[in-house]
């Protein structure tokens, strides 16, 4: 990146970019010209701005300030290589502006870190005793009825019947579907009454946490 000269703000020239490419200003000239041309004036002055520079025998020369819709409109006009190498100088600019230009500002960006750090240490803590209770509720072996966990989640029995069978945890019958039988998530009991047989849905501790999870998005 020797020798390039950084203009104003996230301003760039084509005196950069045909350094960048590798070709010659005349052409990047042209270039950027014929560009002008097929997008229009109105969108042309938006993204290119006519300047000129000193060259080296002390004579006043064209050239185009842009920013990076500029350099990424030029990049769709050249093959692979060209565009890419256009493509990384714009985030390398991009990465060097987000650097602190002084010590202050160094200080300013380290104490903002810091307080971002010491906010995520606290949600972590504060966390934790969330996080053990769902751990504990996992491991259990315990298999509770759909009644007993929907007191968990202040609905009613009939209401996360219907939830789960909205999203296929369990068929019309109450009976869970295999896959989540196999995942550990659910079980099932045969009960009966009057003379009839029916399905008993039984939520493990694993499958608690999973619905819990699944509730609250």
């Amino acid at each position: 990146m020797k020798g390039l000269i950084k203009v104003s703000g996230d301003t760039y020239t084509s005196l950069q970019m045909a350094e960048i490419t590798g070709k010659r200003h005349s052409e990047i000239l042209r270039d950027i010209r014929d560009e002008m041309s097929k997008l229009g004036e109105a969108i042309s002055l938006s993204i290119f701005a006519q300047s000129d520079y000193v060259n080296d025998r002390g004579q006043k020369q064209p050239m185009y300030q842009m920013g990076k819709k500029g350099w990424l409109q030029m990049g769709a006009r050249y093959d692979a290589k060209t565009r890419y190498a256009i493509i990384d100088f714009v985030e390398k600019m991009e990465s060097a502006l987000d650097l602190p230009q002084t010590f202050s500002e160094a200080l300013l960006l380290a104490g903002e870190q810091a307080k971002q750090i010491e906010e995520q240490t606290l949600l972590i803590e504060q966390s934790k005793p969330k996080v053990e209770a769902y751990e504990t509720i996992s491991n259990s072996n315990k298999l509770s009825t759909v009644s007993q966990v929907s007191a968990l989640f202040n609905m009613g029995r009939n209401t996360l019947y219907a939830w789960l069978k909205k999203y296929k945890y369990v068929m019309g019958s109450h009976k869970p579907y295999q896959k989540y039988i196999d995942n550990g998530l659910f079980d099932y009991k045969i009960d009966s009454a009057n003379g009839r047989s029916f399905y008993v849905t039984l939520i493990t501790g694993k499958g608690i946490v999973h619905l819990t999870e699944m509730i609250n998005e």
